[in-house]
């Protein structure tokens, strides 16, 4: 590509939205896009949002924030696409300089908007994954925190248990501690029962002719055994208890208004 082929390209690149995430972030179906989203919400809550939204590392509700958010998605836009420019067309800083005008930051900082604005409560669904695996830490309800006990029991001002229609969804530490308990061991049962079928199957592959058409039925259901084993790993506990699925409502519509 010549350089006028290439600055020809980023004409194109900035003058369409469809064209620009195709490129950036091979966002071509809504599933992509949501994906893009779930890769940004693990990035931001594991990284440089990790002390606003991610339970492990808060230790104050006051600095529970969603506030950050968006601006930290308009600068993972900006540094994938400035990463782009560089890896794949060789572009030099002069060259950046030169084509990164005001018109065309506006154009990714409007995009990376309307991003937030369709997927933004992944990152939110993301944070409250994160306020499970920590109280899922405590053996009993009383050893957890004072602190994040009041995320839980605290008044309406505090509490992330309210649903955005203000009925409150959890009202005790007892009762959702419960709740996690029996949804990490209703998991627990369905991926040991497929881990049993999974050996049972390899022995069988062991002593089955490796040339046959039965060893290769085998080797076939041994790869989709894998797959489901995997698919129940990341299940959420909300996948096996509807009382959570209903307290991650409510820790999203508190965290948007925090």
């Amino acid at each position: 590509m010549t350089l006028e082929e290439k600055y020809q390209f980023v004409e194109t690149l900035f003058q369409d939205q469809v064209i620009f995430k195709e490129q950036i972030f091979d966002i071509r179906t809504e599933q992509d896009a949501i994906e893009v989203m779930q890769m940004i919400a693990i990035q931001l809550i594991d990284g440089p949002l990790k002390n606003e939204l991610n339970f492990k590392y808060i230790k104050k509700i006051e600095a529970i924030s969603s506030a950050h958010i968006e601006r930290e998605i308009e600068r993972l836009y900006m540094s994938e696409c400035l990463s782009f420019l560089v890896e794949e067309l060789r572009f030099s800083k002069d060259m950046l300089k030169k084509v990164m005008t005001t018109q065309r930051s506006s154009f990714i900082v409007d995009l990376a908007r309307e991003s937030y604005w369709q997927h933004g409560d992944i990152i939110l669904q993301y944070s409250a994954e994160t306020f499970f695996e920590y109280l899922l830490r405590f053996g009993t309800p009383e050893a957890i925190p004072s602190e994040m006990k009041r995320l839980i029991i605290g008044n309406d001002s505090e509490s992330l248990m309210l649903l955005s229609s203000n009925v409150r969804v959890i009202y005790s530490l007892e009762q959702l501690h419960s709740h996690l308990k029996r949804a990490e061991a209703e998991r627990a049962k369905h991926l040991t029962k497929e881990q049993i079928s999974l050996i049972q199957l390899i022995k069988l592959l062991e002593i089955t002719d490796k040339e046959s058409e039965k060893h290769r039925s085998l080797q076939e259901k041994y790869r989709l055994l894998e797959e489901k084993i995997t698919t129940i790993r990341s299940h959420s506990l909300t996948h096996y208890n509807s009382t959570l699925k209903k307290v991650k409502e409510a820790i999203v519509s508190s965290l948007r208004r925090r």
